[in-house]
């Protein structure tokens, strides 16, 4: 309300009394704002966090925020419009700044916001203090009792418990005896069965072995024929106008090998011949001071006229050998024998200083 005067042609004065409404008031007002207390300056840091927390802010996006500064150890290198823009794009609305320093007003002005002045027992609160560890009080009597109860309980439940495990034990012990046991039994069934299988073994290894013998006795039948029949060949040949002059023993004892010589074995016919029937192999040594015979398959190494005989002679069933010598002058296969030879039965001879190895007719 308020008065107007207003003078008229006639000097008279109005006084006209003019009554109008505020278009507003201005009044004490206090609302609820959530502050964000800023710790780390750096844009990238705070959009990186905004991004992962989006959905957190969702509920909130009409409500006002305060930025809190007063944390941070530079607030005035802080590039304040670049902040407002991280928070403006995640739908954050600042709008105001507070800080104890009343001086950060104008830097705050500038960028359109209010500015909120803190008080330093606000800035102390906001610090968080250390906790105090509280007086530990002495226990009453009844605490005491009631502890006592409890030890005793378990006590009693350890001492079951050791008993409970002494019956475990127990069990253990006599589990591990039916074990032993157990053990024993299986093992003399199976010792039992074993002899009983190496019995059945050795039965049709005779078997076998006679089936074997018999078939070796006829191919040296054969092999003797053949020798007749070179022999004889050799009979019709001109002889050389001096005979060959030789001296044989009186006896010539001869060793029988029916078994497999094995690697590193020796066998030695002194003063005559050796027949094997049972494979030679190799790394073994058959020596004769006489012939030798071997009537199987033969990988290991043959020295007969051990003593110097020139006329011995070997035998051999199937040729596979290592070395084979004839009175001294020997032969080493280092390599596979000819295919005529490899496996086929063969004689070798002593014809001067050379050493001469031909195939059985019919092998």
């Amino acid at each position: 309300m308020f008065f107007v005067e207003i003078q008229t042609h006639s000097h008279f004065w109005l006084k006209i009394e003019i009554v109008m409404t505020s278009a507003f008031i201005i009044k004490s007002a206090r609302i609820d704002a959530l502050s964000i207390v800023l710790k780390n300056g750096d844009t990238e840091v705070i959009a990186t966090q905004l991004n992962a927390s989006f959905s957190d802010f969702a509920n909130l996006q009409n409500m006002p925020f305060l930025l809190d500064v007063h944390l941070l150890p530079d607030p005035y290198n802080l590039d304040l419009e670049a902040v407002l823009r991280c928070f403006a794009a995640s739908q954050i609305r600042i709008v105001g700044v507070r800080h104890v320093d009343k001086n950060y007003a104008p830097y705050v002005a500038a960028s359109g916001l209010a500015f909120i002045l803190m008080s330093k027992e606000k800035e102390t609160a906001d610090i968080p203090k250390p906790a105090v560890a509280a007086p530990n009080p002495q226990p009453t009597q009844v605490q005491l009792q009631q502890s006592q109860h409890k030890i005793e309980k378990l006590q009693s439940e350890l001492q079951q418990a050791r008993g409970q495990v002494l019956q475990l034990q127990q069990q253990v012990q006599e589990w591990q005896q039916q074990v032993r046991s157990t053990e024993k039994t299986v093992r003399q069934q199976s010792q039992q069965e074993l002899r009983a299988l190496q019995m059945q073994l050795q039965q049709a290894g005779n078997e076998q072995a006679q089936r074997q013998i018999a078939q070796l006795q006829q191919q040296v039948q054969t092999l003797q024929q053949q020798l007749q029949q070179a022999q004889e060949k050799h009979a019709e040949q001109p002889q050389p106008k001096q005979p060959v002059q030789c001296s044989l023993p009186t006896s010539t004892p001869t060793i029988i090998v029916d078994k497999p010589v094995r690697s590193g074995q020796q066998i030695y016919a002194e003063g005559g011949d050796v027949i094997c029937t049972a494979l030679v192999s190799q790394g073994a040594e058959i020596i004769a001071d006489g012939n030798i015979h071997i009537y199987a398959p033969f990988r290991g190494r043959a020295l007969a006229g051990a003593s110097g005989d020139k006329n011995a002679r070997i035998f051999i069933h199937s040729m596979q050998g290592q070395l084979i010598s004839i009175a001294g002058i020997y032969r080493v296969f280092d390599k596979e024998l000819p295919v005529s030879l490899n496996g086929k039965a063969v004689v070798v001879s002593l014809d001067g200083d050379k050493l001469n190895i031909t195939a059985l007719g019919g092998s």
